[in-house]
């Protein structure tokens, strides 16, 4: 079977999580599989991922972010470019990532290409205002220009993304809830669920060194991911339950203020700073408890490496969070609730359920999420689109 990945995606690494990873390790794991041939943006990896054919529009990302919108601009016309040459030859073509309510892919717009079309994984929608601020840049005037440029060409990607949609014969969603949202713009006949995967190899539990119940929370610092909440329930619970510590994991906008608000309240916290997506395993086999206190969240890569990792999860009723969590490997809070979040976390410490939750959670991910079960799901919707 040949495959065309055209887009695999704009950023590929597995030094950063969620989709730059996701990109990754769907194209590490297919190659096994299948001929394959990508179309990347740019690429920042530490082990060559040497596939049939590797098409690279740029040598490395863009620091400013002005800049950035407008290489992402012109890597939709490099991937149409380059696509339109090859795409005979394939069996399948499949737009990996990014796939948002603004994104969008040339060739079937400009092409009648007779060839299966798979498109995803698509994840639910988050804020694009935090996700423009993501991009990177201090400079004031830059960044002002980049955000105004974001919202009056969103108009228009999103009308050439509802022109895509149309033409591709499979969605692939990460959650139910994804394909609840994406059914308003397709068939949920065409949509299927097949979650982002995790390198169980990698994000593997470990011999815990002492006796302290270590929570942990993990993500880029913007105002929905809610970390102040996390520090503001550990507040409570650290005075409930002595042996307990919090380790946050990441960097953002947010963080001074994060600092100070651990330094209002008198409470230690643990902040380890950015760690390389490549590293953070050897943070997260450490944990007991992971707490993802999103308001917004569409997925939530960093609760499976958790789960893999054995720890028993804590997370808000929210997006893709709620179709992973369940109470055999945690439970879900009340979004944006301190004390319901305080409750859930003080019941798996009282009966030390955490533990057996821990065990649950990572044998759920080698049966559901693991990318040697998630490739075989791909390859059964490759085979399915062909003979149709």
């Amino acid at each position: 079977m040949k495959v065309l990945l055209a887009p695999a995606h704009y950023y590929v690494s597995d030094k950063y999580g969620s989709e730059p990873e996701w990109s990754y390790g769907i194209i590490k794991n297919l190659k096994e599989k299948v001929k394959l041939t990508v179309i990347i943006g740019t690429m920042d990896t530490n082990n060559p991922l040497k596939c049939s054919k590797e098409y690279i529009f740029l040598k490395k990302r863009s620091n400013n972010a002005l800049k950035e919108i407008i290489n992402k601009f012109m890597f939709y016309i490099y991937t149409y470019n380059i696509s339109k040459k090859i795409y005979k030859q394939f069996d399948v073509i499949h737009h990996v990532l990014p796939f948002s309510e603004v994104s969008y892919n040339l060739l079937p717009l400009l092409k009648t290409i007779n060839k299966p079309l798979i498109i995803g994984p698509a994840c639910l929608p988050s804020n694009e205002g935090d996700l423009a601020r993501a991009l990177g840049s201090k400079n004031g005037i830059t960044l002002k220009i980049s955000h105004f440029l974001l919202l009056i060409s969103n108009w228009f990607f999103h009308y050439l993304f509802k022109k895509t949609i149309s033409k591709c014969d499979q969605l692939i969603c990460t959650s139910i809830s994804g394909k609840d949202y994406y059914s308003k713009y397709i068939s949920k006949d065409k949509i299927v669920v097949i979650p982002p995967g995790v390198d169980t190899d990698k994000f593997k539990p470990s011999k815990k060194k002492n006796n302290k119940i270590k929570i942990i929370g993990a993500g880029y610092f913007l105002k929905h991911k809610r970390f102040d909440l996390l520090i503001k329930a550990f507040n409570d619970i650290n005075k409930k339950f002595k042996n307990t510590e919090l380790t946050i994991i990441g960097s953002g906008p947010e963080e001074k203020k994060l600092k100070q608000l651990v330094k209002d309240l008198g409470v230690k916290v643990n902040f380890t700073g950015f760690i390389n997506h490549d590293a953070i395993h050897k943070e997260l086999n450490k944990g007991d408890i992971f707490c993802i206190t999103s308001d917004i969240e569409p997925f939530g890569q960093v609760t499976i490496e958790a789960m893999a990792s054995g720890m028993a999860i804590i997370g808000s009723n929210t997006g893709g969070i709620k179709d992973v969590v369940d109470n055999s490997v945690g439970r879900l809070f009340e979004k944006g609730s301190k004390d319901n979040l305080v409750a859930k976390i003080s019941e798996i410490i009282n009966k030390r359920e955490y533990e057996k939750l821990g065990q649950n959670s990572r044998l759920k991910i080698l049966k559901e999420y693991s990318w040697k079960v998630i490739i075989n799901k791909y390859i059964k919707l490759y085979k399915e689109v062909m003979k149709k």
